[in-house]
């Protein structure tokens, strides 16, 4: 599972770091270095965020499959189930939830993948947020499974958003050196995540 996205992902990093190599690695000295780098930030954003969205996609449907198919029910499936009834809107009563999941937990299974369908429809981002509206549904919590990768995405998604409003302006902080640093804790951490979500995959219940 996810290998696919892995490799595009590595591709995409791969590509967006052209941008930077005639810029030096620890200041920004014009405007348009400051912009190489800042594009840099935006391109990575993008890379990481889909990236996210997909391995949580393919984690859903691939328990929802397992379940429909083999009627083998995963740690993701229940993910999948409980992280909605947890967030069911208020006006659905709790014995209608329950009624829900327990009359056929392969009806159900469908159900819960569409509302993820629409979650990651609506997603917008990488900051803590958006990770746990993700990857909890799909098996994991982001933030139990590596505090570090958790804590760098979110304030990537910060940094985005920052020069987002000041794109022209020469940013003294955003450096090749940090900004490469940063990609790196990231790309190394969503490892941590993929393995886990695999571990999640595959046990049963």
């Amino acid at each position: 599972m996810f290998e696919s996205l892995l490799i595009e992902l590595d591709k995409n990093l791969g590509s967006a770091e052209r941008m930077l190599s005639r810029v030096p690695a620890h200041a920004c000295t014009t405007a348009i270095q400051s912009m190489c780098v800042q594009s840099y930030i935006f391109l990575t954003h993008a890379a990481f965020e889909y990236f996210i969205e997909e391995v949580a996609q393919e984690a859903v449907n691939y328990a929802t499959k397992r379940c429909k198919d083999d009627q083998i029910i995963t740690k993701s499936l229940l993910c999948l189930v409980t992280s909605n009834i947890v967030n069911a809107p208020a006006d659905i009563s709790r014995a209608a939830l329950n009624e829900q999941v327990t009359r056929n937990l392969l009806d159900s299974a469908a159900d819960y993948k569409r509302a993820f369908n629409l979650i990651k429809r609506k997603n917008n981002g990488i900051k803590a947020e958006n990770q746990k509206n993700l990857l909890i549904p799909a098996g994991i919590d982001p933030e139990v499974v590596d505090l570090t990768t958790f804590n760098a995405l979110n304030t990537y998604g910060d940094k985005r958003g920052d020069i987002a409003h000041t794109f022209l302006a020469i940013r003294t902080e955003c450096t090749k050196s940090s900004v490469l640093t940063d990609t790196n804790i990231i790309r190394l951490g969503l490892d941590l995540y993929v393995a886990e979500l695999r571990r999640s995959a595959a046990d049963r219940f």
